[in-house]
């Protein structure tokens, strides 16, 4: 079985910044914060669980302009790839990767 991390086609850059995500049938936008991003896709932090297989909608916000040929700052559609509860969180947030569709 691969890793997350093994699965991935493209390198992963470690930046924190913050997101709106929402769903492609809803007009309601949810904050999150940004781990890490690449040219395949990303990996966030939200305070709600999110379903594999689910299309989003995501704009970064706050993104420096040495981001390595990224204009991230526009709203990417995506697909959850994977969902699961941070560990030793004293509330109830999810790290989520997604893969840029």
């Amino acid at each position: 079985m691969l890793t997350q991390a093994e699965n991935r086609e493209s390198e992963r850059r470690k930046h924190e910044a913050s997101l709106l995500y929402a769903f492609h049938d809803s007009d309601k936008y949810y904050s999150a914060t940004m781990c890490d991003y690449g040219d395949d896709g990303m990996c966030f932090v939200a305070g709600y669980s999110l379903e594999p297989g689910a299309e989003i909608f995501i704009r970064v916000e706050n993104f420096p302009d040495e981001a390595e040929g990224h204009n991230i700052r526009e709203w990417y559609n995506a697909v959850v790839q994977w969902c699961e509860p941070l560990p030793d969180s004293d509330a109830f947030f999810y790290k989520v990767g997604v893969k840029y569709s």
